[in-house]
Formats: C-alpha cells, structure tokens, sequence
C-alpha cells in the first residue's frame, strides 16, 4: 500500500500535567492513506462503533487506542489546541498470507 498523505499523532501519556489532564508526546509526522468512510469497528470495550475515518498507517508506526491524529502536518504540542483532530477508538494489525507484511489500520 502506498502512503501518500501526511498526518500528524500524538501519543497519549501515562502521566498527567499539573492542572491534572492528561499529557502527549512530541507531535509526529508520518506518511498515511486517510480514507473519509463510516464503517462499523467493535471499540475496545466490545460496543459497535460508526467511524468516520479509516487511517492505514505503515507497520513500523506504533499508535494506541487513546492517542490522538491529524490530517497533515503539524507542530502543535497539544492535540486539543488543532482543529480536526481525532482520537484513535481502534487499531487492528493484519498479516498478509504470507506474513511478510502487516496493514495497520485505525479507526477515529
């Protein structure tokens, strides 16, 4: 698959900041396929979901359910700070046939 759009993700921290929300790492542009479709996900407490986007990433990039991406490039620190921004509600990692390669693919 050919990633030939850019997006931006952050990924959520485990600590929080002083006023006690919650922290992102540094902002990190990558090389995506954004497809603008609905499609129905099971999220990570087992409910039916509707998307409404479907992100394939390549398969060196670690994104977790929680972190938050952008459409195109971005230095913003804080995703809440960039319109247009999603958070990831589910991510699923499929092998080819042969196992050589994996799709990545998020749903926000």
């Amino acid at each position: 698959m050919r990633f030939k759009q850019k997006a931006t993700y952050w990924s959520k921290s485990t600590s929080l900041d002083m006023y006690g929300n919650p922290s992102y790492g540094t902002p990190t542009t990558i090389n995506v396929r954004w497809e603008d479709v609905q499609a129905m996900f099971i999220d990570e407490k087992g409910q039916q979901q509707i998307s409404k986007s479907i992100i394939y990433i390549p398969s060196d990039v670690t994104i977790n359910n929680g972190d938050y991406i952008y459409l195109g490039e971005t230095t913003t620190t804080n995703p809440d700070d960039e319109n247009n921004t999603f958070k990831v509600k589910a991510v699923a990692k499929t092998p080819n046939l042969n196992n050589r390669k994996t799709e990545v693919k998020l749903w926000v």
